[in-house]
């Protein structure tokens, strides 16, 4: 559903209460791009079943950064574009908790508009499969404020939301940062809990 603050894309979904997830144009596309705030837990493992991979743009414990804006910059011309580090399972991996990037809080007072922060993904991926470039799937982490909600989300969650929702999606790129958040408990309470993907 929409409201006045949000104009819906044409291929966006909503998996669960806290993913949107935007289609890729490219027909058999097995690549997802997740763009959210975030940072690492120690502890927090889970398991990457094989034959999928987990990519991740920010080094282990730093920033990310991305000149661009949170759309342009993670979707690189190819699907190796700026990764720091790759995981390919079967393998145990540290988790990532994520919360919402892309909306009216953009700094940028042009990407603050409707138009720029749901339509904008699907026209930037538009725009990227025209050029031939790499337009994997795109996820944004949803804002959820009502009583007793989350404000956090798991990455082994959204990526068993999405491949429960498209199976041939198997390789994962969180464009999140990595800064260590072991002592936010608060946070880390709040997430729910991790990710289970079979």
């Amino acid at each position: 559903m929409s409201n006045m603050w949000r104009k819906d894309a044409s291929n966006q979904i909503t998996l669960g209460n806290y993913v949107y997830f935007f289609k890729s144009p490219v027909a058999d596309m097995t690549d997802c791009m997740i763009t959210a705030h975030g940072g690492q837990v120690v502890g927090t493992d889970f398991d990457l079943p094989g034959g999928m991979s987990l990519n991740f743009l920010a080094a282990y414990g730093q920033s990310a950064t991305h000149k661009d804006g949170p759309i342009r910059s993670p979707l690189g011309t190819d699907r190796n574009s700026g990764i720091d580090s790759r995981y390919a399972g079967p393998r145990s991996t540290c988790d990532q908790l994520l919360t919402k990037a892309l909306g009216t809080h953009w700094k940028v007072v042009a990407n603050r508009d409707g138009e720029q922060y749901y339509k904008f993904v699907e026209a930037t991926m538009k725009s990227h499969k025209a050029r031939g470039n790499w337009t994997p799937h795109f996820v944004s982490i949803r804002n959820r404020t009502y009583p007793f909600s989350n404000d956090a989300i798991w990455l082994s969650k959204v990526i068993e939301l999405v491949h429960n929702h498209d199976k041939k999606i198997v390789n994962f790129y969180s464009a999140a940062c990595r800064d260590r958040l072991d002592s936010d408990f608060h946070l880390i309470a709040k997430a729910g809990p991790q990710g289970v993907i079979k």
